[in-house]
């Protein structure tokens, strides 16, 4: 997995987003404050990433979200289109509640979540995945620790196979292999060591011209707390969950995107009910 992620990633460009301070809707630039880019150099790579910081940021420690954008995408986008708003964010130099980092990303950025997950389960206290399996190939040790998951895949996915297989990047070169939605949910079910036979739940039909449905699998834990999460998007494709459709060319390029549900509310809402035990 190691070397799949260095393949997809020779630079990272990425988003630190605090949820805890969520902006109402309608709230101004002004009061919210306004999203800063930085960078930072390691191993001889300069990685730029975009912070935002709200204006009525408790002097408190605060959670911390990292968002992790999908190959060829921009931490621009990210902000500003996928978490709609909804996510603020915010740099290393705010009180940052060290039992609270959450790993978040979609398609390559959700490959690179799991990876959090699994090489830095004593920092990360929950992750998830949209639109990202795990690779095929892997270099990455074992999980040091059981690391709570959430992931979500749609079944028509034309870019990250629902079956596994090649990644499929149109006007792209190779981008490897992963495994199977099956095969991604049978690993985290055994790293986890929950019970394998899941609740299982219909999510409602809020939109239904989307050509879309959700179905969600709990494994293991009470209704709050469960350790891992699976979100099954019939008929989804390689959209993150929102109330905003795509347009004909994405929807033509990516499939159908999912509006019954806001990716960023599912995250936000299983983040929060989980956080490390530390020393």
């Amino acid at each position: 997995m190691r070397a799949l992620f260095q393949r997809f990633f020779p630079f990272l460009l990425l988003c630190l987003l605090l949820a805890s301070c969520r902006a109402a809707p309608g709230a101004s630039q002004a009061r919210t404050g306004t999203p800063q880019q930085a960078s930072i150099v390691h191993d001889e790579v300069k990685r730029t990433f975009i912070y935002y910081a709200p204006a009525n940021l408790p002097t408190e420690p605060v959670p911390l979200v990292f968002m992790l954008h999908g190959g060829g995408g921009s931490a621009e986008h990210t902000m500003t289109t996928m978490t709609e708003g909804r996510w603020n964010a915010l740099g290393e130099q705010f009180a940052i509640d060290p039992a609270r980092v959450y790993g978040a990303g979609h398609s390559n950025g959700g490959m690179m979540a799991f990876r959090l997950a699994i090489e830095l389960g004593d920092r990360i206290a929950a992750a998830f995945s949209s639109a990202g399996n795990l690779a095929r190939t892997s270099e990455c040790a074992p999980p040091n620790r059981a690391v709570p998951i959430l992931y979500l895949a749609g079944t028509a996915n034309p870019m990250m196979p629902f079956e596994g297989g090649p990644i499929a990047i149109p006007d792209s070169s190779d981008r490897g292999e992963v495994l199977s939605a099956a095969e991604t949910v049978q690993f985290w079910v055994e790293a986890l060591h929950v019970p394998a036979d899941p609740e299982e739940s219909a999510l409602p039909d809020v939109v239904p011209s989307d050509g879309s449905t959700v179905t969600l699998f709990r494994y293991g834990g009470d209704a709050g707390r469960a350790a891992f999460l699976f979100y099954r998007v019939e008929g989804g494709g390689h959209g993150w969950p929102s109330p905003t459709p795509f347009g004909r060319w994405q929807q033509a390029r990516k499939g159908q995107k999912n509006q019954d549900i806001n990716a960023c509310d599912e995250a936000w809402r299983f983040f929060q009910a989980h956080s490390l035990a530390l020393p």
